[in-house]
């Protein structure tokens, strides 16, 4: 299945599962930002401001080990960290060993991958649902938003 392995069918569905959850968030993201601004023009640019710094303390681009103190709260509400991180783990738990020998690569095992990522700490479960925390954060905020306009 899509080179997870012949019989690893629960690395396919974890990362249909994540998927799934980071396009639900996405999705509320943009009716956040729809019912945040009056204009149709404006939205993409507010949208790229809300997109940008999520994106960037998402953990594919800075390590969490490297983020800085003042920053971290970004890293807390972007919800690519908790899909990126329940991704890697699907995968990289999935993987016993990595044929290369310890000259040349630095991790030789699947844990080893994720512990030099700093994507070791949590698991399965509390990413699934802070992505829906997260969704529904975006929801909620775009509701508030609305019925505010309506007064």
């Amino acid at each position: 299945m899509i080179g997870f392995g012949p019989t690893n069918a629960t690395v396919f569905f974890s990362f249909y599962m994540y998927l799934v959850l980071l396009n639900s968030c996405a999705t509320g993201l943009g009716y956040m930002v729809s019912c945040m601004v009056r204009r149709a023009d404006i939205a993409p640019v507010i949208g790229i401001v809300i997109i940008l710094p999520l994106v960037l303390f998402g953990g594919l681009f800075l390590n969490a080990s490297n983020t800085p103190d003042y920053f971290i709260w970004l890293e807390y509400i972007s919800p690519l960290k908790y899909a990126y991180r329940g991704l890697s783990r699907a995968f990289w738990n999935s993987v016993d060993t990595i044929p290369c020998d310890s000259n040349r690569c630095i991790a030789t095992s699947g844990a080893q991958v994720l512990s030099n990522m700093s994507l070791d700490d949590a698991s399965f479960t509390i990413d699934a649902i802070v992505l829906v925390a997260i969704n529904l954060g975006f929801r909620l905020v775009g509701l508030f938003f609305s019925r505010a306009c309506l007064y």
